[in-house]
């Protein structure tokens, strides 16, 4: 049976645990292309010839803007090159910006509260010792609880659903390692469904919570630290705070940035 994977790094895991599916897994050819490297200019032509062939075609939907590489609509895209009794699974873009005070992603995110602290006259020194202090506040509730809409309104065009378990799951279980890269556990909840859709109801998978490997079998990059603030205003329970130079590294970057911009200002 030919697999066509065709989503951004988390095709990845979905290709690896749908791999190691015990009892049926190395039935599967699979072949995973990820969208964002299409998107930026690399050849398409595997993953047309993968599309053509394919029996199931699992995808995260892209939008018409993309033209031929658009999940939208028979003509003229990714789709048209599907035979009609290919079976197409889509599962969301899986993504959580609440679970981290704040984090790095092209820039700094979420460091809002540190952009207030220099405006009113903090130093690096300051903001540092104020974060230490435990006397700032992230809206990571808010922003969990925003993630988590933004989710269910992507899931309304899925097959597959994993909004509920996030919400039910994550302060007890780390569901991810960074705001973009599921942990393991994600991924079997995905694969279950995945599974169930291709070799019907009531298939068994026995062995998958044994896969995890450090809860990242799927060796996606980057794992963020926890915090006293992923504890005690983010309500985390699976981990203990614990100290490491990363939120202060980032503090550096967030007083760099607000610099930067009061320069460009003046010019």
């Amino acid at each position: 049976m030919k697999v066509c994977i065709y989503a951004n790094c988390q095709g990845i895991g979905v290709s690896k645990f749908l791999q190691f599916l015990p009892q049926r897994g190395d039935e599967l050819e699979i072949k995973n292309f990820e969208n964002y490297k299409l998107i930026g200019g690399d050849s398409r032509e595997g993953l047309k010839k993968s599309a053509q062939e394919a029996d199931v075609f699992i995808y995260q939907p892209i939008g018409i803007g993309h033209g031929w590489l658009s999940t939208h609509g028979n003509e003229e895209t990714i789709m048209s090159e599907l035979r009609p009794n290919c079976l197409k699974i889509s599962f969301p873009y899986l993504y959580n910006d609440g679970l981290w005070p704040f984090y790095h992603e092209g820039t700094t995110r979420n460091s809002e509260p540190f952009t207030r602290l220099f405006d009113n006259g903090a130093t690096l020194q300051d903001a540092k010792i104020i974060y230490e202090r435990g006397d700032m506040f992230f809206d990571m509730i808010n922003r969990t609880k925003r993630s988590l809409e933004l989710l269910r309104e992507r899931e309304k065009e899925t097959n597959i659903s994993i909004s509920e378990y996030i919400a039910e799951n994550y302060k007890n279980n780390e569901l991810f390692l960074v705001q973009n890269h599921p942990s393991d556990e994600i991924f079997v909840s995905v694969v279950r469904q995945m599974a169930n859709i291709i070799f019907g109801n009531g298939f068994i998978e026995r062995r998958l919570d044994f896969l995890r490997n450090d809860n990242n079998f799927a060796e996606l990059p980057g794992r963020y630290p926890i915090d006293q603030y992923c504890v005690n205003e983010g309500g985390i329970k699976y981990a203990q705070p614990e100290p490491n130079g990363y939120y202060h590294y980032l503090i550096d970057l967030a007083h760099a940035d607000w610099l930067n911009a009061r320069s460009n200002l003046k010019h």
